[in-house]
């Protein structure tokens, strides 16, 4: 679907792309399980593998909205999951336009994957917010 171009008065949605410039995997949150590649993966300095998912893929990541002055706006729906973007790797994910107007931003947090890989509740991760808004778009 990236591939598809439309102008700008035709588009209804962005497509953006998220770029891993760490040297460890993050886990990025998503509305969908993407199986992780047996040939993509990252060896940490224990020996372990953590695999995650090829390059370039499309996912769908699990956005947060937010209004102009940061109340939460209802947006999206509860399945969560997470997809571990490998270091130096990017993905491709789409956002309506509609979502980003009237000043709001969408935001997600990634996790910063440790050897033994990643809890739900594991207080010591880095985690790492990314917002983006309207005026971010190249005019």
């Amino acid at each position: 679907m990236s591939k598809v171009r439309k102008s700008a008065v035709d588009a209804n949605s962005v497509w953006l792309r998220l770029h891993n410039d760490l040297d460890v995997p993050i886990a990025v949150p998503t509305q969908s399980i993407y199986a992780p590649s047996k040939k993509c993966f990252f060896r940490f300095p224990t020996g372990q593998k953590l695999f995650g998912i090829c390059g370039n893929q499309e996912i769908v990541i699990r956005l947060s909205v937010e209004d102009k002055n940061g109340e939460d706006v209802p947006y999206g729906f509860d399945w969560l999951s997470y997809v571990v973007l490998l270091p130096k790797t990017t993905v491709l994910f789409s956002v309506p336009l509609e979502v980003l107007t009237d000043g709001n931003h969408i935001m997600f947090a990634s996790k910063v994957l440790k050897p033994s890989g990643f809890s739900q509740t594991d207080e010591s991760e880095v985690v790492v917010h990314l917002k983006f808004r309207d005026s971010d778009l190249p005019k």
